[in-house]
């Protein structure tokens, strides 16, 4: 039996992530969030960082036994966090946030995630090794990610049934 499958990993939900950004917000340097010794871009940039996970249901599962598969599927608020730097980081904001909550939003992403909503956008500044503000301003996007685990499954299409006699009466007497 083969190792279970993930449809759709966390590279997948970032690189959906960005390509609506980048939809948005034009020609601006996206990347991805944590990433360590790595420098910040230079000039404005946003960055698209994973915070948190939560289930929304129960597992729905499916079978094929076609394929000799079985798939449960999760459904899940899967909170991106957007953080906007430069000095147009609050226009960027204030977009992101009003159409993470518009059916526009809803036709840029893939079927298997899409956006529930944003928070509104927050300043929150902070200071670079030179010692000066930088200008940030973050959005916080929850999208239902519905992601899908395929296994091994065994199935039959025929079966023989016979009766074996054996020598014994059944309740005991």
């Amino acid at each position: 039996m083969s190792a279970a499958a993930l449809d759709h990993d966390q590279e997948a939900i970032y690189t959906a992530v960005r390509a609506f950004v980048l939809a948005v917000l034009g020609n601006i340097e996206v990347v991805q969030g944590l990433g360590n010794r790595v420098p910040s871009p230079t000039g404005g940039f946003c960055a698209i960082t994973a915070v948190g996970a939560g289930r929304l249901a129960t597992n729905t599962h499916t079978y094929d036994d076609n394929t000799g598969t079985a798939s449960a599927a999760q459904h899940q608020a899967y909170n991106v966090q957007i953080d906007c730097y430069g000095e147009a980081s609050s226009n960027w904001a204030a977009v992101l946030s009003t159409l993470l909550r518009d059916e526009y939003a809803t036709a840029q992403f893939p079927a298997w995630l899409q956006p529930l909503y944003s928070v509104d956008p927050r300043q929150a500044p902070l200071i670079t090794a030179e010692a000066q503000y930088e200008q940030r301003w973050i959005v916080e996007a929850v999208l239902q990610y519905n992601a899908t685990v395929t296994t091994g499954q065994d199935f039959f299409d025929t079966i023989e049934v016979g009766i074996i006699e054996v020598d014994e009466a059944y309740p005991p007497t």
